[in-house]
């Protein structure tokens, strides 16, 4: 298991993280989801502006889609979404995760541009559901289609950020 460890002191050295792994797993996969963990005021929202910056995509215009759940960003070569599942139920994630897995699924049949999805709260996706779609990522044969990167963030007593980065 791949694994990768930092501590961040700023949000733009937590940008600039993000932008670096970004950067590393687009050279071994076409598409990445990127599972973010941590409590409220941990850095998500930042890394996710570091992947948008990554993606060209103006960070300023990232923020925390904790009312709407699901915001979506495209340009010419990435199709970007960012998904928040702070203020919502398990039957709801569930529900949402499985249709945005579908979409993926659709994506990768009809276009040719990179895909990336960041899933603020992924910790209330249930372990099953993850695990069930990384072996349906295996039977279909698309784990060079795929990275699927878990980020675990932690704040630490000088509130610097200690961030995790494990593939599955």
């Amino acid at each position: 298991m791949d694994k990768i460890t930092t501590t961040t002191f700023s949000e733009q050295q937590t940008q600039l993280f993000a932008y670096e792994v970004t950067k590393k797993y687009f050279k071994i996969s076409k598409n990445i989801i990127f599972l973010l963990e941590g409590e409220l005021g941990c850095g998500k929202t930042q890394f996710v502006k570091g992947v948008a910056k990554y993606l060209k995509i103006n960070p300023k215009k990232v923020h925390s889609p904790t009312f709407v759940y699901i915001t979506e960003y495209h340009n010419r070569k990435f199709i970007f979404y960012h998904l928040d599942f702070y203020r919502l139920k398990p039957e709801i994630i569930s529900e949402i995760f499985n249709d945005h897995i579908e979409e993926l699924w659709n994506l990768l049949q009809h276009t040719t541009k990179k895909v990336v999805s960041c899933i603020e709260w992924s910790q209330k996706i249930l372990d099953s559901q993850i695990h069930k779609f990384i072996k349906w990522i295996s039977k279909e044969n698309l784990k060079d289609k795929f990275a699927i990167l878990r980020i675990n963030f932690s704040i630490k007593k000088n509130f610097s950020r200690k961030i995790v980065v494990t593939k599955l």
